[in-house]
């Protein structure tokens, strides 16, 4: 039995060696995400407010930004960040008694530079070329029925002329009220498995139309 224990020994280390080997290769495929040189926080704008819109209406949004200095939440504080483009996504979909499928067939976007549409999201990018971080788009409403105006939450902006640090900005509606009544009127059963948290956050805005 004594003459046993080499050979048990190094099969034991042998085993142990490939169990480490197969174990810093697993942690050598997982993706560790990059992290964010800036977070930012700002607010948008929704004018003009109302409970209620009439088919033609228009929804402005816009930044309240008027010079290069953005809140960091990192450090808690604005930071200089000169030189990035940024972009706005907003999700726009119908909750109840709407007639049309696409987002093109219930609200048109005034906007001077060129917007990139995936139903139900919009697509904006701005601030080079620019002395601020001003924007505003319009939202024309096209047809009657109770939509939600939401903010993604996932919006990455990249330097004008080279790659930009990995930098994440995320945007509030500056509302006191986000018509979550008007939702809650809405029978559960048609509203689309949606809660009210990005109402309480003011990341989404309920706008019914009618005619």
């Amino acid at each position: 039995m004594k003459k046993r224990k080499p050979f048990i020994s190094k099969f034991r280390y042998l085993v142990l060696a490939v169990f480490s080997c197969l174990t810093m290769g697993l942690q050598c495929d997982e993706y560790v995400e990059p992290e964010y040189s800036h977070i930012i926080q700002e607010t948008l704008s929704l004018t003009p407010y109302k409970k209620t819109y009439n088919v033609g209406d228009t929804n402005w949004v816009e930044t309240n930004l008027t010079g290069k200095y953005l809140y960091d939440t990192k450090i808690f504080q604005r930071v200089l960040i000169d030189s990035v483009s940024l972009p706005l996504k907003l999700f726009y979909h119908d909750l109840y008694k709407n007639p049309s499928s696409t987002t093109g067939g219930f609200v048109k976007a005034i906007h001077p530079d060129l917007v990139e549409k995936q139903d139900p999201y919009l697509f904006f990018y701005y601030a080079c070329n620019q002395p601020d971080y001003k924007f505003k788009v319009g939202l024309v409403l096209l047809t009657p029925g109770i939509y939600s105006l939401r903010i993604s939450d996932q919006n990455y902006f990249s330097n004008c002329i080279t790659q930009a640090s990995y930098s994440r900005i995320y945007y509030k509606f500056d509302l006191e009220d986000s018509n979550k009544d008007i939702f809650l009127a809405i029978p559960p059963i048609s509203r689309g498995g949606l809660n009210t948290d990005k109402m309480d956050a003011k990341e989404e805005f309920i706008v019914q139309v009618v005619l």
